[in-house]
């Protein structure tokens, strides 16, 4: 007898993933790909965890003040917050890892 058992209980779930709220963050990527138009700077920012933990805090206050949508790119300013997010993570991996 054939085994159709498939076991993913271990594996990451990536279809819970909603595409929909990942779009804005990679918006938010490319707006900044465009205005600095170098691939890959950010992540060779100096002293970046700091200046991303500034730039999510900026985000997120003008977030919670009211303001929806970033002036600059006119993309949500949470979007901002999760890219800083991620940059921030970045860069907290690279620094354990060195």
């Amino acid at each position: 007898m054939e085994n159709n058992h498939k076991d993913d209980k271990e594996k990451l779930m990536w279809h819970l993933l909603p595409l929909s709220l990942i779009k804005p963050v990679v918006e938010v990527f490319n707006f900044g790909y465009r205005k600095y138009q170098k691939e890959g700077s950010w992540a060779t920012l100096e002293g970046g965890y700091k200046r991303y933990y500034s730039a999510f805090f900026r985000h997120l206050e003008a977030h919670e003040s009211g303001e929806f949508t970033d002036k600059e790119s006119n993309l949500p300013h949470v979007a901002h917050c999760a890219w800083n997010a991620l940059a921030m993570m970045y860069f907290a991996i690279k620094e354990r890892n060195s």
